[in-house]
C-alpha cells in the first residue's frame, strides 16, 4: 500500500498528461476558457444602402463598436493573436489615430471601410469580410507558374519544355525543389516550375546548368463560372460543376432564388452515383452549408451524410446570440420544432443579458462509419484559388482510395466558419464575422494556403488532363446541362 501511495502522484500526473494530450488533439487551450464581457445590443440584418458619408464622431463610435464585436464575437480572435501575432489593440489604436488626424470632419463610406481594414492588419481569414463588395483582410497564397516543365530522371531534373529564353530542353535544373509542382504524367515524375506567394511575383532567379536565369512567372487566369449547377453523363463519366452550397444572394441574405438554386444543386448531387468515373468541379465555389458538401461523398460512396460532416466548436457571446436569433432561415411558422429553435435562441440571448460571457461549445456533427469506404470508382475533384470553405472541406475525401484532386491550391479559409452579419450603426457597413471553427479535419489544408492538389493543372490544360485521367479521348467540359 505504501509503495502505491508513493507512486500515486506519478499516476495522477501521467493520467493528467494523457487527458491533456487527448483534449489538445481536438481543441486549443483557449477553447476551455470563459471570459466575462460587456453586453451591448448589436444591430443585425439592418443594411440600408443610402449612407454615403459619416462624421468623424460617428466613425469613431462605429470603430469602437467594431472593436467590441472583434473582442467578443469573432471566432478567430485568439487564433490570430497566437498563430499570426496579430496585435488587435495596436491595430485599433492606429485606426483611431488615423480618423482623429483627418483634416476633414467627414469620411466617405468607402474611406471608412478602408480605415476599418487597418484594425485587421495581419489577419488571415477569408470568411471575415466587409460585404458589398468584400474588402476582407484575407491574403491568399497564389500559384505563380512559369513556361518551364522538367522531368526527374536518374535523380536529375531535366527540362522537358521551355518558353523562356536561356532555358532549353535537356538543360539540368539546379534550383530548389520548392519551386517544383507536380503535374499529370504517366510516370508521375513531371513538374512545372513556379512558386506560391501572398504578394505578386513577376520573376524567379533560378539556376539551370551553371547559369542563373530570370524566369518570368504569372498566375493562371480565373474565369467566372456558371451560377447554376452543370451536370452531364457521357460515356460512363458523370460531371457536376457546383457553383456553391449556399442559398444566399448578393446581400448576404437567403433569397427565394438562392433556395431554388440550392435545391437544384441537391437534385444533381443525388445523381452522382452513375458511371464509373465522377468529376466534381468546385472552381469558383465559395462554399456554403456543409450539409450539402457532405452529401456529395455520401451519394458517391453510399454512406450517411453524417459520416462526412466536420467536427466544430461554436462561439457564444452577446453579439453572436443576438445575431443567431435573427439568422434562423427558412423556418416554418407552424412547426413545433422551429418554434423550439427560436425559443432556444431567445433563451441564450436572455442568459447573455444576465451573464455576458465569451465561451465555446463543441458541436459534433460527425458519426463514424461502421467500416471504411472501399471505393473502386475514379473520383476527380477540380479546385482553384476561389474554392473556399465547405468546398475545401469536401476535399477531405482525398484519403479515400481512387480520389484525385487537380487544379491549383484552394483558398485556405476552411478553418473558420462564415457566421454572423452585423451592420455598424452609423456607417451602415455590413460586416460578416466567423463565429465557429473547424477543430478536426482529416487532411492538411493550411489557413491562407489551402488544399494542395495532387496535380497542378492550368485552365488551358484541364480538358487534356481529364481526357488522360478518364481514358475518354472525346471528353469535353460541358457548359450546360445535358439531356437526361
Amino acid at each position: 500500500m505504501k509503495r502505491f501511495l508513493k507512486k500515486f502522484p506519478l499516476v495522477v500526473l501521467a493520467f493528467s498528461f494523457l487527458v491533456s494530450c487527448a483534449r489538445s488533439s481536438w481543441m486549443p487551450h483557449w477553447f476551455e476558457q470563459e471570459h466575462a464581457v460587456e453586453y451591448r445590443e448589436v444591430p443585425t440584418r439592418r443594411y440600408i444602402d443610402t449612407i454615403t458619408s459619416v462624421t468623424k464622431e460617428q466613425a469613431l463610435a462605429d470603430l469602437d463598436f467594431f472593436k467590441y464585436l472583434i473582442e467578443t464575437s469573432y471566432a478567430g480572435y485568439e487564433y490570430q493573436q497566437e498563430k499570426l501575432g496579430v496585435n488587435f489593440e495596436k491595430n485599433f489604436d492606429h485606426a483611431q489615430a488615423y480618423i482623429q488626424k483627418l483634416d476633414s470632419e467627414t469620411l466617405s463610406y468607402n474611406e471608412f471601410k478602408e480605415i476599418i481594414s487597418i484594425a485587421l492588419s495581419g489577419v488571415q481569414d477569408g470568411h471575415f469580410s466587409f460585404m458589398l463588395p468584400g474588402l476582407g483582410p484575407y491574403q491568399h497564397k497564389t500559384f505563380y507558374y512559369s513556361g518551364i516543365t522538367v522531368s526527374r530522371k536518374n535523380g536529375k531534373y531535366l527540362v522537358d519544355a521551355s518558353s523562356v529564353d536561356g532555358v532549353s530542353p535537356g538543360d539540368r535544373y539546379r534550383g530548389p525543389k520548392e519551386h517544383l509542382f507536380r503535374i499529370y504524367s504517366d510516370d508521375g515524375n513531371r513538374y512545372r516550375i513556379g512558386t506560391l506567394s501572398r504578394t505578386p511575383v513577376n520573376t524567379l532567379s533560378l539556376k539551370f546548368k551553371k547559369e542563373m536565369v530570370e524566369v518570368p512567372v504569372a498566375p493562371d487566369m480565373i474565369l467566372p463560372g456558371p451560377e447554376v449547377p452543370v451536370y452531364s453523363l457521357t460515356d460512363g463519366v458523370v460531371y457536376l460543376r457546383i457553383p456553391n452550397f449556399s442559398a444566399m444572394g448578393e446581400n448576404g441574405l437567403v433569397t427565394p432564388e438562392g433556395r431554388e438554386r440550392l435545391e437544384e444543386v441537391e437534385r444533381h448531387i443525388r445523381m452522382l452515383d452513375k458511371g464509373d468515373t465522377a468529376i466534381i468541379d468546385l472552381r469558383n465555389n465559395f462554399g456554403g452549408y456543409n450539409y450539402y458538401s457532405s452529401l456529395v461523398p455520401a451519394i458517391l460512396f453510399k454512406r450517411q451524410v453524417t459520416n462526412f460532416r466536420p467536427d466544430m466548436a461554436e462561439l457564444y457571446s452577446p453579439g453572436t446570440t443576438q445575431a443567431r436569433l435573427q439568422d434562423i432561415w427558412d423556418m416554418k411558422e407552424n412547426s413545433d420544432a422551429d418554434r423550439n429553435v427560436r425559443k432556444a435562441a431567445q433563451l441564450e440571448v436572455d442568459n447573455q443579458k444576465n451573464n455576458p460571457v465569451r465561451r465555446w461549445e463543441r458541436l459534433s456533427y460527425r458519426a463514424e462509419a461502421a467500416k471504411p469506404v472501399e471505393n473502386t470508382r475514379k473520383v476527380i475533384i477540380i479546385i482553384d484559388r476561389c474554392s473556399t470553405s465547405s468546398a475545401e472541406l469536401l476535399c477531405a475525401i482525398r484519403s479515400i482510395p481512387n480520389v484525385t484532386i487537380i487544379g491549383e491550391n484552394s483558398a485556405g479559409i476552411h478553418t473558420f466558419d462564415a457566421g454572423q452579419l452585423y451592420v455598424l450603426p452609423n456607417s451602415q457597413v455590413p460586416v460578416l464575422l466567423p463565429d465557429a471553427i473547424v477543430i478536426d479535419t482529416s487532411f492538411s489544408a493550411g489557413e491562407g494556403i489551402g488544399v494542395l492538389p495532387d496535380y497542378w493543372v492550368l485552365k488551358d490544360e484541364l480538358e487534356d488532363v481529364l481526357r488522360a485521367m478518364t481514358g475518354r479521348s472525346s471528353f469535353t467540359i460541358p457548359v450546360t446541362n445535358s439531356p437526361r
